[in-house]
């Protein structure tokens, strides 16, 4: 392996190129990223409530067996604020608001998917 003493003009000229053009994808990505039009909640890979992401509403997600999710559509963003599970990682997991973008809780077998229009 080289030490970065010992990389040539070229090695750094490509290193350059790299960079950049991850950056300008990643940035392209971003930009071209549809807003959310409607959040969809599965239990157990089945449907079970579909609201759209423009209006405020509290919703207790309940997967049959004792797993109890709280989900808060706020502001065109959703989160789950609170659950029942184990690890908490759905609640650590943050707010979502872009088309494709899910929260999701494995032990209480729930996703919160964001669809487009």
């Amino acid at each position: 392996m080289k030490s970065i003493r010992s990389l040539k003009k070229g090695d750094w000229i490509l290193f350059g190129v790299l960079a950049v053009s991850a950056a300008a994808l990643g940035l392209v990505w971003m930009l071209h990223r549809a807003p959310g039009g409607s959040v969809v909640v599965r239990v157990d890979r089945e449907v079970t409530a579909t609201f759209p992401l423009n209006e405020d509403r509290e919703y207790t997600i309940d997967n049959g067996w004792g797993g109890k999710n709280h989900l808060v559509i706020r502001d065109g963003i959703a989160c789950i604020d609170h659950a029942n599970c184990p690890d908490k990682i759905c609640v650590l997991q943050g707010a979502v608001s872009q088309d494709g973008e899910a929260v999701i809780c494995l032990p209480n077998a729930v996703v919160v998917e964001i669809v487009g229009n």
